[in-house]
């Protein structure tokens, strides 16, 4: 998946490109060669910088050092370290982007991006959205309320997490659409809201038919938290069949084994336990877990 960075420069290098034209200051002049380099390269991936964004970053640096208020070369530049992982780089920009143009909503909602994703620092992540969103961003607005409801769910404040994730749905009825619906079911399961959050699953798995085993496996523990067990065991059944990760696998089986056991199902429970342990889950932990679902019977 793209970064925020990568998309923002797909969308706004061709009309920075028209704005070479016509008269230009020598700061302009290495701007646009720096926008010129990076329009020619199309994409522009993760991994070691090469010797043309090189070039476009020495460009960028030229223009800065000519115009110290430069707010689009700051930003274009912070961008660039944003996607080559040099964080302290890219945030000492977008700090100055806001210093210079405090309306500037794609320099917060990068900053956020940051914080949330990569230092992990949810509340300040959040306040950097929120700003994005009051300056009503132009290039996703829905992935500015998809990212706060995730600091939301992060710290655990899942009400204002579905209040964000709502936003999501309302808006957006393709890309973001089927993630949000299952972070939202994951948000009301979070508050004990099962039922909600088995109809969020439901309509995810609609969405997304070529890939449902991660909805199946939530619906599986919703399921199992309300106690229709043999519902969970249906899900989880449907995760063993579709799933491409063998940790869902795995953990499918060890529901499954509780589920049987509870059921009184004690052969089934004993089959499904021995495929949980050879594909990784710890053999003394399940049997504790086993033993405790006995005793629930």
């Amino acid at each position: 998946m793209r970064t925020f960075a990568q998309a923002l420069l797909a969308v706004v290098l061709p009309v920075l490109l028209l704005a070479a034209c016509g008269s230009e200051t020598q700061a302009e002049k290495h701007y646009n060669a720096a926008v010129k380099i990076l329009d020619s390269k199309g994409h522009i991936g993760e991994g070691e910088l090469d010797a043309e964004i090189a070039k476009a970053l020495a460009e960028l640096d030229e223009a800065i050092r000519l115009d110290s208020q430069y707010t689009n070369a700051y930003f274009r530049r912070a961008q660039i370290h944003e996607i080559y992982q040099r964080i302290p780089e890219a945030m000492q920009d977008l700090d100055q982007v806001i210093r210079l143009d405090p309306q500037h909503s794609g320099a917060y909602y990068l900053r956020g991006t940051i914080y949330g994703l990569v230092l992990e620092d949810h509340e300040r992540a959040i306040g950097d959205y929120t700003e994005a969103i009051r300056l009503n961003i132009e290039h996703d607005l829905v992935g500015a309320y998809k990212s706060r409801a995730d600091s939301h769910f992060a710290l655990g404040q899942y009400r204002l997490a579905i209040e964000n994730l709502d936003e999501v749905i309302r808006r957006d009825v393709s890309f973001y659409r089927r993630f949000a619906l299952k972070q939202r079911g994951q948000a009301y399961a979070g508050l004990g809201e099962y039922r909600r959050a088995l109809d969020d699953y439901a309509q995810a798995i609609l969405l997304d038919p070529e890939g449902p085993s991660e909805a199946h496996r939530l619906r599986g523990q919703a399921f199992m938290k309300l106690g229709e067990l043999r519902s969970a065991i249906q899900e989880l059944g449907l995760v063993i069949e579709t799933a491409h990760r063998d940790d869902w696998i795995a953990e499918a089986y060890q529901e499954r084994a509780i589920a049987y056991t509870r059921l009184g199902n004690d052969a089934e429970a004993q089959g499904n336990a021995d495929r949980a342990v050879e594909l990784g889950i710890d053999a003394a932990s399940l049997e504790r877990e086993i033993e405790d679902a006995k005793a629930k019977r």
